[in-house]
């Protein structure tokens, strides 16, 4: 889900997605993708125990061009961790504006200014160890 909520997060603030979480092999959307495939080819946590022996990510689209099925349970469990992400940002959607405006008004922002406008928002933090 992790990997899904920058575009969450761009979708709820700007009402559409850009290109930058998807973009290239290394993109948030790729990684995402290749998490996906391998929990469910390759480490036995999908519908099937068939390991698929994936070597990187270079070899994930050719499994996913490859098998129609595959292909669809990922995407499956894409839009669902993308929900997921989108449900969790839209409880806290006042902090995450405040930190968009934030970020546009001065383009980066460092760990106690996000710390500062979260708690501002109302939000609080639970820190995971």
């Amino acid at each position: 889900m992790v990997h899904l909520a920058g575009l969450a997060a761009e979708k709820l603030v700007f009402g559409d997605m850009s290109d930058g979480g998807g973009g290239g092999p290394h993109s948030d959307l790729a990684s995402a993708t290749r998490i996906a495939t391998e929990l469910e080819a390759s480490y036995g946590l999908g519908n099937s125990l068939v390991h698929l022996a994936l070597s990187g990510s270079r070899r994930v689209p050719d499994v996913l061009l490859s098998d129609a099925g595959l292909r669809g349970r990922v995407d499956k469990t894409l839009d669902k961790a993308f929900e997921d992400a989108s449900a969790l940002l839209k409880e806290k959607e006042t902090a995450l504006h405040a930190l968009a405006d934030a970020l546009i008004e001065g383009h980066k922002l460092a760990e106690a200014d996000v710390l500062e406008i979260i708690s501002a928002a109302g939000c609080q933090l639970q820190r995971v160890s």
